[in-house]
């Protein structure tokens, strides 16, 4: 019997690797990566079995909501690296990615991160032949907002979220970790980790303040100094503010971690 091809569609590794690392070696098991970090981090971690295709994009600063870094030919990257592999069986972890590729055999979608935003619950998700959920909560939600109908809902699956796995399961050691970032182990930790855009694009570091972003930030860090505690600034990687030089002088003068 020939043995099944499973194609991992990857936006990060972060939730897909776990699925990975339980069946690579159950079925012959292929990353499909249109990111040029997830690509390195395969590499890094001497995987073999990968279909790369760069994915190019542009800035769009006409664009006043959502994402800005847009694509000249959405979807070439995916369907690229799709044709080449012709899997037996697709998991993705975001929603748009395979919606863009010619739909030839089963589905999985696993979710990259915790699915609360409204864009979870999309009529796109409906494309997926199975959803493989976090909790009731999600099952729920996507029952009444798609008015999915009796045995439609068959296709959601409640598993858990594999991505946390390793924070029950001992892998990591936190003290350890903490000495290796140069932070005070003895001290409570505050982290900054807003999603990116909220609905203004990749531009703003927060909801408000706009105009007075870095004094806003200064601030803060000033005021978490003065309590005493570890702090650590974590942007989404869509953010432009990533690379901002003002904003991580602004951090290294307060000590705080720019991750």
């Amino acid at each position: 019997m020939e043995e099944m091809k499973i194609g991992f569609l990857a936006n990060s590794l972060m939730t897909l690797e776990r699925y990975w690392d339980k069946l690579h070696d159950k079925a012959e098991c292929w990353w499909g990566v249109t990111q040029p970090n997830t690509y390195r981090r395969l590499k890094k971690k001497k995987i073999r079995n990968v279909v790369y295709h760069h994915d190019k994009h542009f800035v769009d600063r006409n664009r006043t909501s959502g994402n800005m870094y847009v694509s000249p030919d959405p979807g070439e990257g995916e369907r690229i690296v799709a044709e080449k592999i012709q899997p037996d069986l697709w998991l993705a972890d975001t929603l748009n990615k395979l919606n863009r590729v010619p739909k030839k055999t089963f589905w999985v979608q696993v979710f990259h991160s915790l699915p609360i935003k409204e864009h979870f619950f999309y009529p796109g998700v409906l494309e997926y032949d199975l959803m493989l959920l976090p909790g009731e909560y999600h099952k729920k939600e996507l029952i009444k907002r798609l008015h999915l109908k009796d045995k439609e809902d068959e296709r959601l699956k409640i598993v858990g979220w594999p991505r946390v796995d390793d924070f029950f399961n001992g892998t990591f050691d936190r003290q350890e970790i903490m000495k290796s970032l140069g932070l005070d182990v003895t001290a409570k930790t505050v982290m900054y980790a807003p999603t990116w855009g909220w609905g203004h694009g990749n531009e703003y570091l927060f909801a408000r303040w706009h105009d007075d972003e870095i004094e806003v930030f200064e601030q803060l860090c000033q005021q978490v100094r003065n309590m005493n505690v570890n702090f650590i600034v974590k942007l989404h990687n869509l953010s432009f503010h990533v690379t901002n030089d003002r904003l991580i002088e602004v951090a290294r003068k307060y000590n705080v971690l720019w991750a």
